[in-house]
């Protein structure tokens, strides 16, 4: 009688839908074909978005060594960059699963509008239009979940641009007036001989000038980029 052999058999229906479920060379090729489009895609969107943005960059990081309005600049980018690194985990997975793309609009029309902000010299236009760009640029490559997931950072970085200095200045002068007129009060209080016109402050040996960095709004700003 025929010794069975114990050894398991190689063409047994397990091995065989195996072999059927596993991709083929054929397959492999057309996949790897297929995410070459992809991946060019993303970095054709990069190149494009650095080289449009390079110069509202440059006069960003100029701006936060001449301009005061300007110094809280890189702890917005950072704070940016930690409130995505706090949602690694999630955002990791959405990622991995992302598998759907959005309208490209939003991308285009910040590209348009940094291109009108450098054309007509208005280089606030085009900084705010920088977020409204990469919000665009991930919208298309990644889908609405993802961008969605990205949102608060992204419009977070509005906070990083200074304000320009026409808007500033009708900003700044109804503060100090108020700061002066409240700095008259508490002197008068306190039981000083003090009246202010403008944003002076005149006492009876001395008079005191409230200037623009009295006005509270650089410490406005920090409070609310930290709020």
């Amino acid at each position: 009688m025929p010794e069975r052999s114990n050894q398991p058999c190689l063409n047994g229906p397990a091995e065989t839908m195996k072999d059927a479920t596993a991709p083929t060379n054929n397959q492999r090729f057309q996949q790897n074909r297929a995410q070459g489009p992809y991946e060019l895609s993303i970095v054709s969107f990069f190149i494009l978005t650095f080289f449009s943005f390079y110069p509202v960059l440059r006069d960003l990081g100029q701006s936060v060594i001449s301009n005061e309005l300007a110094h809280h600049a890189p702890l917005v980018f950072a704070l940016a960059l930690f409130l995505i690194y706090l949602d690694r985990k999630p955002l990791g997975r959405l990622l991995r699963d992302a598998s759907g793309t959005g309208p490209i609009s939003p991308f285009v029309a910040g590209l348009l509008m940094n291109v009108a902000g450098q054309v007509l010299g208005i280089m606030y236009l085009s900084q705010l239009s920088f977020p409204l760009t990469l919000y665009g640029m991930i919208l298309y490559l990644k889908g609405p979940v993802v961008v969605r997931r990205l949102t608060f950072p992204l419009f977070f970085l509005f906070f990083a641009f200074p304000i320009p200095g026409k808007i500033y200045f009708e900003v700044v002068f109804p503060l100090k007036l108020f700061v002066t007129k409240a700095a008259t009060a508490i002197l008068s209080l306190m039981g000083y001989t003090a009246h202010s016109e403008g944003n002076i402050i005149q006492m009876s040996s001395t008079v005191i000038g409230v200037s623009d960095a009295c006005s509270g709004l650089n410490s406005l700003m920090a409070m609310l980029t930290l709020s």
